[in-house]
This record gives C-alpha cells, sequence and structure tokens, in this order.
C-alpha cells in the first residue's frame, strides 16, 4: 500500500493541468444515499425518530460537482445563466486561489454555513481497481473514507468537498453516507461557480459541533451512547 500525501501546490498543479487538458468545465452528477446511524435508530421517541429518519431520507438527493480553474462547487442545484450557485445542504465551495472552504450543514432543517480550514490529507492508496462508467479507478482510503478516483481525469476533487488525490473521485463511502457518480459530462469554460450565502454569517466546526451536539440532545440523541462522537442528522464531512 503506497501512502501518498499532496499538498496544496501538487493539488493546484493537478487543477491547473486538468484546466489545459480540457478546454470545458468538467460537471459530474452523484446519487446520494444515506445511511442511518445506529444511535438515530434506536432512540425511544419513536415519533421523534420517524421524524428524523424522514427527514434525514429527504436529504438523499442528486447532487451536481463543477471545477473551473481552482474553484470547486457541489451542491444539488443545477447551472443557470451561466452560474453554478453553492447553497443548500451538503454543498460544499473551495476556493484554492484564496485557500477558502465553506460548507453547508443543516441540523435537523436549519441551514448553517461552516467555514473550514484546508488540509492536506494523507491518502492510503492501494492496488485495487474497478471500473465506473467506464472509467478505470484506483481505492484509496483515510481513515473510514473509501474513494475511488481515476487518473485519467486529473482534477484533485470529489463529493462532498473531498480532495488531493490525483484524479477525479467517481465514488465516495464513509460509515454514514456514500456518493455514486451516474454521468460525467462538460460544460463551457465560462461558468461562474459562485457561493451563495453570506460569508460573515459563517461560523467554525468546533461551533457547530457544539450547536449539533445541543439541538440533538433537545431531541433526545445521545451522542454519549452507541455511536459516540457520530449522532449527526447530516454528515459532517471531510
Amino acid at each position: 500500500m503506497k501512502k501518498l500525501l499532496f499538498s496544496f501546490l501538487l493539488i493546484s498543479a493537478s487543477i491547473c493541468n486538468a484546466t489545459s487538458l480540457n478546454a470545458q468545465v468538467i460537471h459530474v452528477q452523484y446519487k446520494q444515499t444515506i445511511a442511518i446511524p445506529e444511535n438515530i435508530k434506536n432512540m425511544t421517541d419513536i415519533a421523534t425518530r420517524d421524524f428524523i429518519i424522514e427527514e434525514m431520507q429527504k436529504q438523499q438527493a442528486i447532487f451536481n460537482l463543477l471545477t473551473n480553474n481552482g474553484i470547486y462547487g457541489f451542491t444539488t442545484n443545477g447551472i443557470s445563466d451561466e452560474k453554478f450557485k453553492i447553497d443548500g445542504n451538503g454543498s460544499v465551495y473551495i476556493n484554492l486561489n484564496t485557500s477558502e472552504k465553506y460548507s453547508v450543514k443543516n441540523i435537523i432543517d436549519k441551514p448553517f454555513l461552516v467555514k473550514e480550514n484546508l488540509n492536506a490529507i494523507e491518502w492510503n492508496v492501494t492496488e485495487e481497481t474497478k471500473e465506473i462508467l467506464g472509467y478505470k479507478c484506483n481505492k484509496a482510503t483515510y481513515g473510514d473514507t473509501v474513494a475511488w478516483f481515476c487518473s485519467e481525469i486529473p482534477i484533485p476533487f470529489g463529493p462532498s468537498g473531498t480532495f488531493g488525490l490525483p484524479g477525479l473521485i467517481l465514488e465516495l463511502q464513509t460509515n454514514t453516507d456514500s456518493y455514486t457518480a451516474i454521468s460525467i459530462s462538460t460544460e463551457n469554460n465560462n461558468i461562474d461557480i459562485v457561493l451563495n450565502l453570506d460569508k460573515s454569517k459563517a461560523i467554525t466546526r468546533k461551533e457547530y459541533a457544539k450547536i449539533q451536539k445541543k439541538k440533538l440532545k433537545e431531541f433526545g440523541v445521545d451522542s454519549n451512547g452507541p455511536g459516540k462522537g457520530k449522532p449527526q442528522v447530516k454528515v459532517i464531512t471531510m
């Protein structure tokens, strides 16, 4: 098993390389599947449990991923008037040129904009391969996360803000949800990827976790019981 550590310089270089190789913007669609955490399934308040599960299942959707000149967007929105607006639960906006990363995370049905640091990720790349949409993909792992990436498409991004591999991630699996690419196409390179939320109202991951713990406790979800550390109604991504 090879261990690869990709710096931001290498990531940026990959973006530039991808831009030069592709005159148009890469557009990938992913199907999302959410797994219900055990501590949600085991809630004693049946009505509240069913409400939370229903809300989680509503969040399952088709997501779109676009990259253009070092800017990455991941959301359920489509392209309208040459703009790709990033908002809605599970959306992620990354600007490598300014080292910004913003994620939209819901607690039950209330959205929060979370600002995070961009950190290099140490991926374990294996020799295992499989084919997705006709592309040969290699398997890589990071903790509980499994990614299948395609080096034929030299874009170091994937679903839900994952990045750092030498190719586009076509399938991503975590212990709480998964994303599988269902189509890959191209768009004109004048598409503008825009964060459609007020950056000044963004909170940190630590602040979000504190609010999340409080809100879930109000709904009877015990973060100290089975599944400790993973009481999410919506997955906290990388």
